[in-house]
């Protein structure tokens, strides 16, 4: 018996069809989404950018230097591709110009509209996925006088060099991993301009989340189907083997609801004197900013082959790392909860909530933007434009 369950258990997974229904999902609401890509404009468009010269009548030239800030962004879904955005942007500030020892500022705006995507890119470690500029689409100025000249062609030359060359792909974290593998996902726009990405994964038996999530408040929601859960904590006990003593374990059910879970276990005993347990392990889930965790209060057995031993199945849990398996596979569903390097900004994910209804574990937190004193300036380099998918 024991065999043949733990042929099952480590199977591989079946062929994913391309209209594939998601196991995990993960809403990331539109005021980060706009955070980054406002963070991409703004550091292309630097206050420590390299401004331009203008040749002025006499022989003389005027240097100028413009400084903007985003003041208007809005960003709805584009029919450029599937995970792509259209982001329209107003932007004020000034332009500092001096001829000489003379100068001043002239007020400034700039209307810019343009496609984004998030690429994804997988590997052992997960998908990371990042947000690039794929099409600067319309590019306005309107610049006020100095000296009878008004340097608005100027300026949009400029803010498109600027734009193409320095405004570097934005980081958005990895998802998946080693407890939880990922073998395809889908980034799409949601409501109000956020994002949502929905993950398959590699389990031997996939089960789809076929829920909406609760009403959760935070800056992300993520879920991810318990049956997957259960799957992959499975393939993984059978991986770890033996825990100690010929006693092998085999997570069979897992249940949530609300802050509270139920796991069904069976321990077997392989090789001479073989035999079974089962137990039902009920605990509550706790969540801290940084992780999730499954805290069992209370076993009670189900039932036993005939010549079982006594043992502890919570000594059993903790030396297999079932339930910490578990945890791992919900918090890699998350685009990396953690610092995250941003452009000149620190993001930093928080968990708040965690919560089970409908068969899926769900967590929910709050994202955090700083701009980081002293961040590196930034030069122009190499065109970053990227082609999205058609």
């Amino acid at each position: 018996m024991y065999d043949r369950t733990r042929v099952d258990a480590l199977a591989d997974a079946a062929y994913l069809p391309a209209d594939w229904t998601p196991e995990a999902v993960v809403h990331i609401q539109g005021g980060l989404v706009r955070s980054l890509v406002q963070n991409l404009l703004e550091e292309a468009l630097a206050e420590d950018a390299v401004g331009y010269e203008k040749r002025l009548p006499m022989g003389m030239t005027a240097e100028l230097t413009p400084r903007f800030r985003v003041h208007q962004l809005v960003l709805e879904a584009s029919s450029r591709c599937q995970s792509c955005f259209h982001a329209k942007a107003k932007l004020k500030g000034t332009v500092r110009w001096s001829i000489g020892p003379v100068g001043g500022d002239i007020p400034a705006t700039l209307q810019i509209a343009g496609d984004f995507w998030v690429k994804s890119k997988g590997g052992n470690t997960g998908f990371a996925l990042s947000l690039v500029m794929a099409e600067l689409g319309h590019l306005e100025a309107k610049v006020g006088q100095f000296r009878g000249i008004t340097p608005s062609a100027e300026t949009v030359a400029w803010a498109k060099r600027r734009l193409i060359d320095a405004a570097d792909p934005i980081p958005m974290g990895t998802v998946g991993g080693t407890q939880l593998p990922i073998a395809d996902l889908r980034v799409l726009p949601s409501n109000r301009g956020g994002v949502r990405i929905e993950l398959a994964t590699t389990a031997g038996a996939r089960a789809p989340i076929t829920s909406n999530s609760p009403a959760l408040a935070g800056d992300w929601v993520a879920g991810v189907s318990t049956g997957t859960l259960l799957s992959l904590a499975r393939r993984a006990a059978f991986e770890h083997g033996e825990i100690q003593l010929g006693v092998y374990a085999d997570p069979r059910e897992l249940t949530v609801d609300g802050e509270k879970f139920t796991l069904q276990l069976r321990l077997w005993r392989v090789g001479r004197r073989a035999w079974w347990r089962d137990y039902r392990v009920e605990g509550v889930l706790s969540a801290s900013p940084h992780r999730i965790r499954f805290l069992p209060e209370h076993v009670e057995e189900l039932g036993h082959s005939r010549r079982a031993r006594m043992v502890d199945p919570l000594a059993m849990l903790a030396e297999g790392r079932l339930l910490e398996a578990v945890s791992q596979g919900c918090m890699q569903a998350l685009p990396t909860p953690k610092n995250t390097q941003v452009g000149a900004q620190r993001v930093q994910l928080d968990i708040t909530q965690v919560q089970g209804a409908e068969g899926v574990l769900w967590l929910a937190g709050k994202a955090t933007a700083k701009r980081q004193k002293g961040a590196p300036k930034k030069t122009p380099a190499e065109s970053t434009l990227g082609a999205p998918p058609q």
